[in-house]
């Protein structure tokens, strides 16, 4: 090996082993279950927001102010309730601080199947209260993991699309089904929310979970990359052939292409450069209660119109196993996000092992190649990880862990 590849191997050891971040504070939070770093939250700046769920009862969405002046010792944890009467929210996430966006329901809690997408107005918070407005309309049984914010109609504002999804616990033999959900806001002729239907279950498989929004092939419109987990069980790629996806209402002009369908149930999805080369790869995981739940990773080497053939498929991390498999609604991994610690490093990978009780940090050692830590393992089903932020400018990337089991959140720091 040449004195130069050395040197890079050295100072990519050197990196491998020096990212370790610190544990900053750990709170008690009951269930906390999913969890989202926003830069505004209301009069507040940067905060934690929390969601709890459990299969009885009822569930909340809390938010934790001034994360930035915890992170350097200059306030304590304080929880503030938004919302403590929902029913098993799978996200929150907030627009320009002023509105967070939900999405619930979940097929193991009978009493909590039908789901829903509700905003809040959170604008004045905490002077004022969050106002509710629920804007799906309820189907029986179906429910909801995803929803992000998208112009659908090319009018200048904000829809929004929505993974909704049918399964039941209760009769295995229930076809499972997976629709793509277009919720168009109010206007001057109709005050309320509209539901519309962009894929639907005649026809079509999906999406149900999660997915992403990226524009695949440059062409000015975006392509939705579903990890889907109820119906086709693979990972797939929707494309819109029209001008504008309000033009594929129903499912006019959508055609889908497969990624990889290797027989598990795909959960997450991410769109990131994993190796820095500048151009973009699909970070993805299965949710398995088999022991093969992974983390993969894919590189886009052709058009995406040729399927799995357009993709480099790549095994980063493997053998993920839930504590209870055999219990309803147990899987392994879960979230797994894609972030730099500076701008000058590979991509870390931090994964949620879900039931599996843990959570990982997946570090590069040589091109696909991951090296993984455990960075915390408990006695039970963990959470869905933030995405690591710089929340106060110093350029340290934060992240808080939810410990479900524990009913307790972790805040770590790289520094």
């Amino acid at each position: 090996m040449s004195s130069v590849k050395w040197l890079l191997a050295l100072v990519l050891i050197v990196q491998v082993c020096s990212r370790t971040p610190r544990l900053v504070t750990e709170f008690d939070l009951p269930h906390a279950a999913v969890a989202s770093i926003t830069p505004q939250f209301g009069s507040y700046g940067p905060s934690l927001v929390m969601t709890t769920f459990y299969p009885s009862g009822t569930d909340g969405v809390f938010v934790i102010p001034d994360i930035d002046k915890i992170l350097n010792g200059e306030a304590e944890v304080k929880i503030q309730t938004v919302e403590e009467d929902t029913q098993w929210p799978n996200m929150a996430e907030t627009s320009y601080g002023t509105t967070l966006l939900t999405a619930c329901g979940f097929f193991v809690s009978g009493a909590k199947s039908t789901g829903s997408i509700d905003l809040y107005d959170v604008s004045d918070f905490p002077n004022s209260p969050a106002k509710r407005t629920k804007i799906s309309e309820d189907r029986k049984g179906n429910f909801y993991h995803q929803a992000v914010f998208m112009d659908v109609d090319a009018d200048g504002k904000d829809d929004i699309i929505a993974a909704r999804a049918f399964k039941s616990l209760y009769n295995p033999l229930s076809k499972a089904e997976g629709e793509l959900m277009w919720f168009k806001p109010p206007s001057d002729g109709n005050p309320n929310w509209e539901t519309r239907y962009l894929t639907t279950p005649q026809g079509h498989d999906g999406p149900d979970v999660a997915f992403t929004t990226t524009d695949l092939d440059n062409d000015g419109k975006l392509e939705i990359v579903a990890a889907q987990f109820f119906t086709q069980q693979a990972l797939v790629v929707w494309e819109c052939t029209a001008e504008k996806w309000s033009d594929c209402e129903n499912g006019a002009n959508i055609k889908y292409y497969t990624v990889d369908n290797n027989g598990d149930p795909f959960f997450n999805v991410q769109w990131v450069d994993l190796d820095m080369d500048g151009t973009k790869d699909l970070l993805a995981t299965t949710n398995t209660a088999s022991g093969k739940g992974a983390v993969y990773g894919y590189r886009l080497v052709a058009d995406f119109r040729r399927g799995a053939e357009a993709w480099e498929k790549h095994t980063l991390a493997t053998g993920y196993k839930p504590l209870h498999p055999h219990l309803p609604g147990q899987g392994s991994p879960g979230f797994a996000y894609a972030f730099q610690v500076s701008e000058t490093e590979v991509p870390l990978i931090l994964v949620s092992a879900d039931d599996g009780g843990w959570f990982d940090l997946l570090q590069r050692t040589d091109a696909w190649t991951y090296n993984v830590t455990q960075l915390v393992n408990t006695t039970g089903t963990v959470g869905s990880q933030t995405k690591p932020m710089d929340i106060d400018g110093s350029g340290r990337k934060v992240f808080f862990l939810p410990l479900y089991s524990e009913g307790k959140v972790q805040m770590y720091v790289f520094d």
